[in-house]
C-alpha cells in the first residue's frame, strides 16, 4: 500500500510540467475563442497579463530547485515577471528596461560569484522518477536510481541534459515523457538499453545515437512532442 501511494504521489508531482503547459494552452485557446465570439477583448488581457506566465514559470522552477544556481535563476524570472506586470498595470513611473538591464548585470555578477564560491554540481536524483523543466535556460540532472521507472522532461526555449548511465530500470521498461518547444534535450543512457521512440517531431527531430546490440535487456520508451527542437539519445 505504501509503495502504491508513493508511486501515485510521484506521478502527480512529475506531471506538473506538462500540466502547466497544457493549462496555459487551454487558457489561451479559451481567450481567443471568447474574443472571436466578441465576449472579451483578448488583446487587453494578454497585453497586461502575459508577465504572469513568467512569474508562474519562476515559481515552478523555485519549487523544483536542487541547487543555489537553480534557486537564483528562479528568483530572477520571478523578479523580471513581477517588474513587467507592475509596469503593465501602470504602477512604475520609470522605464522597465532601464531597470531590467542594470539588474540583470548585477544578477549575472552575483551568479558568477556564487558559482566560483560554491562550484557547480550536477543535481543527483536517486528517486524512481524524475522531473526536469528548462525555460529559456539550461539544466543538467543525473539519475542514479536502481529502480528507475521513468520521468518527465519539458524544454521551452532551453535545454535539458539527463544522465541515466548509472541508473537501472526497475522491470524491463521505463518511459520518459517529453515536451520540447524551440529547445533541445540530451539523454545519456547505459549500453544495452534499447531506445523506442514514440516522439512526434514537428519541424524538429529525434536522433538515437546509442550503440546497437543484440543483447538488449532493458527498454527505454521516449514519447511526446517536439516543436522546432530536437532530442538526442546516446551512450557517451
Amino acid at each position: 500500500m505504501r509503495r502504491h501511494f508513493r508511486q501515485r504521489s510521484d506521478i502527480v508531482i512529475n506531471k506538473s510540467g506538462h500540466l502547466f503547459v497544457g493549462v496555459i494552452l487551454m487558457i489561451m485557446g479559451s481567450l481567443f475563442l471568447l474574443d472571436t465570439m466578441h465576449i472579451v477583448d483578448t488583446s487587453v488581457i494578454i497585453s497586461r497579463g502575459w508577465p504572469l506566465i513568467i512569474i508562474a514559470l519562476g515559481l515552478i522552477k523555485l519549487t523544483r530547485a536542487d541547487s543555489v544556481e537553480e534557486r537564483l535563476s528562479a528568483g530572477i524570472w520571478i523578479f523580471i515577471g513581477s517588474i513587467f506586470f507592475l509596469s503593465r498595470l501602470g504602477y512604475l513611473p520609470f522605464s522597465v528596461w532601464g531597470l531590467i538591464w542594470p539588474t540583470a548585470l548585477i544578477a549575472f555578477g552575483f551568479y558568477l560569484v556564487v558559482r566560483s564560491r560554491f562550484g557547480f554540481n550536477v543535481p543527483v536524483d536517486s528517486a524512481s522518477r524524475f522531473n526536469s523543466m528548462a525555460f529559456m535556460g539550461g539544466i543538467e540532472r543525473k539519475v542514479t536510481s536502481q529502480e528507475f521507472e521513468g520521468g518527465e522532461v519539458t524544454a521551452i526555449m532551453g535545454g535539458c541534459g539527463i544522465d541515466l548511465r548509472e541508473a537501472s530500470i526497475l522491470d524491463t521498461e521505463a518511459t520518459i515523457e517529453v515536451f520540447v518547444w524551440a529547445g533541445g534535450v540530451e539523454i545519456f543512457v547505459p549500453e544495452g538499453w534499447s531506445i523506442i521512440s514514440k516522439v512526434v517531431p514537428i519541424m524538429g527531430g529525434f536522433e538515437d545515437a546509442t550503440k546497437r546490440s543484440d543483447e538488449y535487456t532493458k527498454r527505454l520508451v521516449i514519447r511526446g512532442l517536439v516543436l522546432m527542437g530536437g532530442i538526442e539519445v546516446k551512450n557517451y
